[in-house]
């Protein structure tokens, strides 16, 4: 019988997004690599912004999951009750397939849809109200994060799967930075080897309260943490080194095991592929688009089409990208007609209008597009029928280090980049792979030499970027089941 390891996740579906892939990946492909894998993770029913069935649909059926309940105090504050109008719009996805004219049509009455009746506004500005104060006091209650009203049930749910299931070892994942907590308390109870990996970093991260005597206690964590894993993994070079600054010889085996993308997310999807890729710069375009009718697709669309999946909040977000197109517009250097921005997940959260509002402001409502919360798969055919894909990253100076999981996603479409990123871990794989171009994410000058010059080559091209014809031999480094043969290799060798 093959060992049998314990993921502790509490992002796992049906929580969609970003964030449950790495698991979700890791439990999907370990198997093929010896070992059979148990997911701790929390009850379906608790309330998350973003949420996706269809993605436990690639989990094998010897994959086991164990759920524990979550005392969920934030989640009955954020779910938005059936009777609200929700502030994204619009809340459906529009069809692809639709005219220009009907697409217009549609967006138009979304837009309309902002003129909220003053009942809905106050509820809102209420709940808006009492999420400040919640948020107030949970960050001076709720630590290391909300998840750690988790915590209790988990560590015993996890007691019973490894008692009940002979588990062999654990891999807790992060964030939240409570599944590192009920690793901890795991390990210490069961002596079993146990594997901390960081999606990002815990108390080195951009994103911290401030609070100094919760962040003193969040460094203790941390260190009991590091202590005791008998491996830490991480997902950047920047990550693993911040770590090796900080604890030196107490981390006892340290591994980058970098994000990446699913092959067979891809497989059934035609528009995957670099529509313009070629080798030979003596082919014309007509020869390249009688040879491949996605190019000739791509020539006959009449819209420069961008899109964007994923969540935005306020140290992430399109405005500034929103200001230089409307400049661009209004300086007649782009035909407003031309050109489309689609976003797919969290534009602005319940609560929350900031980016709506500066689409507003800049009379982009025509050319936005919003999609709301897609489907996995749904959102991965966004991006095949897009020109350009948006990597949109923080704007904080230390927000280089990371790099969005979105990014390999983007890189398996084959489409080009244009990323709004620091230099850092992001900016030097993108060019590396010469697939997009790179912009300061606060440079409102630089988003529109970028925007003119991806435009232009599509009108004289029909093509926003030339594309490297070997992309994905070059990213196989970057496949989820490389990743989880790197995973079952460590976990074989810590059993030993």
């Amino acid at each position: 019988m093959k060992p049998k390891v314990l993921i502790i996740s509490y992002l796992f579906p049906p929580i969609g997004g970003g964030g449950v892939q790495r698991a979700l990946k890791m439990a999907k492909y370990l198997e093929q690599y010896g070992w059979q894998p148990h997911i701790l993770t929390v009850d379906e029913d608790v309330y998350f912004a973003s949420k996706d069935v269809s993605l436990l649909n690639q989990l094998p059926p010897e994959v086991i999951i164990h759920r524990a309940k979550q005392i969920d105090v934030l989640g009955k504050l954020s779910k938005p009750s059936n009777s609200s109008i929700p502030n994204t719009l619009p809340t459906k996805p529009v069809n692809t397939n639709t005219t220009t004219d009907e697409t217009t049509s549609m967006k138009s009455n979304q837009s309309n849809q902002s003129l909220l009746n003053l009942p809905y506004k106050f509820k809102q500005g209420l709940l808006k109200l009492l999420k400040k104060t919640f948020k107030i006091v949970k960050n001076r209650l709720l630590i290391p994060d909300d998840q750690v009203l988790w915590y209790r049930s988990a560590v015993e749910v996890g007691q019973d799967a490894i008692k009940q299931h002979d588990i062999k070892a654990i891999f807790s994942t992060s964030g939240p930075n409570t599944n590192h907590l009920v690793a901890y308390a795991l390990k210490k109870e069961t002596g079993l080897p146990w594997i901390a990996d960081f999606r990002d970093p815990w108390t080195d991260n951009m994103h911290r309260s401030g609070i100094w005597w919760r962040e003193k206690l969040e460094a203790k964590l941390e260190a009991r943490v590091i202590t005791n894993a008998d491996v830490v993994t991480t997902v950047t070079e920047s990550f693993f080194a911040g770590f090796q600054k900080k604890y030196g010889s107490i981390i006892k085996q340290g591994v980058v095991i970098h994000n990446g993308y699913d092959i067979a997310d891809y497989a059934s999807n035609d528009n995957t592929s670099n529509d313009n890729t070629s080798n030979d710069n003596d082919i014309t375009l007509a020869q390249k688009a009688t040879s491949n009718n996605n190019i000739i697709e791509h020539i006959e669309r009449k819209t420069l089409k961008f899109a964007y999946t994923g969540i935005f909040y306020e140290k992430r977000n399109p405005r500034l990208l929103l200001q230089a197109l409307k400049e661009l517009i209004d300086e007649n250097v782009i035909n407003p007609d031309n050109i489309e921005l689609h976003f797919a997940g969290i534009f602005d959260y319940p609560g929350q209008t900031a980016n709506w509002q500066a689409v507003i402001e800049a009379k982009l409502d025509k050319q936005v597009v919003l999609h709301g919360q897609l489907p996995h798969n749904e959102a991965l055919q966004l991006l095949s029928q897009s020109d350009v894909l948006l990597l949109i990253a923080d704007m904080g100076a230390t927000a280089g280090a990371y790099i969005p999981g979105k990014l390999f996603e983007y890189i398996a479409v084959g489409k080009p980049i244009l990323a709004l990123t620091h230099l850092g871990e992001s900016s030097v794989i993108i060019e590396s792979l010469n697939n997009g171009l790179i912009v300061d994410p606060t440079s409102l000058r630089e988003m529109k030499i970028a925007l003119t010059k991806l435009y232009d080559n599509w009108i004289a091209t029909g093509f926003a970027f030339h594309m490297p014809a070997d992309l994905r031999d070059k990213t196989k480094i970057y496949q989820r089941h490389e990743q989880a043969r790197m995973l079952a290799y460590i976990l074989t060798d810590i059993r030993s």
